[in-house]
């Protein structure tokens, strides 16, 4: 028997605009978050989405919409979490909500900007 043979996986895939020197922060706070929810086996990954700074991205018109200028410290990346939890996964949009609360505010202290879900996986995934 493994460590997660008795535990539901979920998955979360979010496009995320995250300044660099947040990073090390947000990966921190998501698997503390994920762990203090009961989650086991957190992986967290973030990595900078190439070109995603385009004007056509979604994160990045949404940020000149709110901001009327571009973001120049913030980049997009996009961040996978997987988590194991034993017995039963809280409901997706609960661990999508604790994963996107982790996330740093925006300039005008409003929640950081992202898009994405979580899904669960099944066992063989």
């Amino acid at each position: 028997m493994t460590p997660h043979s008795a535990s539901v996986p979920t998955a979360t895939d979010m496009n995320v605009l995250v300044r660099p020197d947040r990073r090390d922060a947000l990966l921190d706070a998501v698997d503390a978050a994920l762990t203090g929810l009961g989650a086991t086996g957190v992986e967290v990954e973030l990595r900078s989405v190439e070109s995603a700074c385009e004007p056509d991205n979604m994160l990045v018109a949404d940020y000149l919409q709110r901001f009327d200028t571009p973001p120049v410290g913030e980049q997009v990346h996009r961040l996978t979490v997987t988590a194991h939890w034993p017995g039963a996964a809280p409901a997706t949009a609960d661990v999508t909500r604790a994963v996107a609360g982790c996330l740093p505010s925006a300039p005008d202290g409003s929640p950081g900007l992202w898009f994405g879900q979580t899904t669960t996986l099944r066992s063989s995934e």
